[in-house]
């Protein structure tokens, strides 16, 4: 993200998991969610789904709280024309990134 003022680069990033199966995955896969929850690096959605809106929401924050812009946004095009389309109409600018073999190997 680009502060718009001072040009300075910060680095932000926060993942979502669904709360309906959060307690399952913790123990089943042995990963601590939980602390990640406790931490603020995760947030849940309602349901057994991630929710867009909750996304844009935290971007929103984002913007709201720090005053942080967003240089750009990658998305995965798949299913995502509703959410590119929300997250444009804030001013957001969308960067397609297809999730395969091709495009996420040299990135990674």
């Amino acid at each position: 993200m680009i502060d718009s003022k001072s040009e300075e680069r910060f680095v932000t990033q926060m993942y979502w998991l669904p709360r309906d199966n959060f307690e399952q995955r913790v123990h089943s896969e042995k990963i601590p969610y939980d602390i990640w929850l406790n931490r603020g690096l995760i947030r849940l959605c309602e349901e057994n789904k991630i929710n867009y809106s909750d996304v844009t929401a935290w971007y929103l924050e984002m913007l709201r709280e720090y005053g942080i812009i967003p240089a750009w946004i990658y998305y995965d095009p798949y299913c995502a024309t509703y959410w590119v389309e929300k997250m444009e109409s804030h001013g957001f600018e969308m960067v397609p990134c297809r999730q395969g073999v091709r495009t996420l190997s040299l990135p990674m």
